[in-house]
């Protein structure tokens, strides 16, 4: 093995090291085309964030499409007053998201899929309300539940950008209005 090669492997190593075991080499990169319509509108920044997030076991997401959607010091904000019976809050950053999720995601199968959505705009802001479900496995698989998501967004530098996501979980005591699943 010559030299270069082996320092290339020993900066892969050290960088995944630090990412705290975030594989580096990901399967099914976006391509500049898509990355770039990714932010062409609010409704896009929203597909691609379930776009990224779901996929079979094995397979990494592509963190670096999930990373171009949002500006720097965005937040995802779990907020449920009963999420598996219990009171919940949780505010993260991005990179604390995909260190949290990134795992689960590959060994188990994660798909999120948008069931109706509503945008609101106003000038360079947007608030989009996204009803959606999660199955484990496969688009088909086990049903695992169903949820709001409140994307904030702002559009700078000739693209959308999503600044904070706050999210919260049906339950019994909470089931989603039926307003909130019928297409807008």
């Amino acid at each position: 093995m010559s030299i270069r090669l082996r320092k290339i492997m020993i900066l892969f190593w050290a960088l995944s090291w630090l990412c705290g075991g975030v594989t580096i080499a990901q399967s099914g990169k976006a391509s500049r085309a898509t990355m770039k319509a990714d932010v062409a509108s609010p409704e896009a920044l929203a597909r691609a964030v379930y776009e990224t997030i779901s996929g079979p076991v094995g397979q990494e997401r592509d963190w670096t499409r999930m990373k171009n959607l949002w500006l720097p010091g965005a937040r995802i904000i779990l907020a449920s007053q009963k999420y598996r019976g219990k009171a919940a809050y949780e505010s993260l950053n991005l990179e604390q998201f995909i260190l949290r999720v990134s795992d689960y995601y590959r060994t188990e199968g994660f798909y999120e899929k948008e069931l109706a959505g509503r945008l609101n705009q106003f000038g360079e802001i947007a608030s989009y309300w996204s009803t959606f479900e999660v199955r484990k496995g496969s688009p088909t698989g086990a049903f695992n539940g169903r949820g709001i998501n409140s994307f904030q967004m702002v559009r700078k530098e000739g693209r959308w950008w999503i600044t904070q996501l706050v999210f919260d979980f049906e339950s019994d005591i909470q089931p989603i209005p039926d307003r909130y699943l019928r297409l807008y």
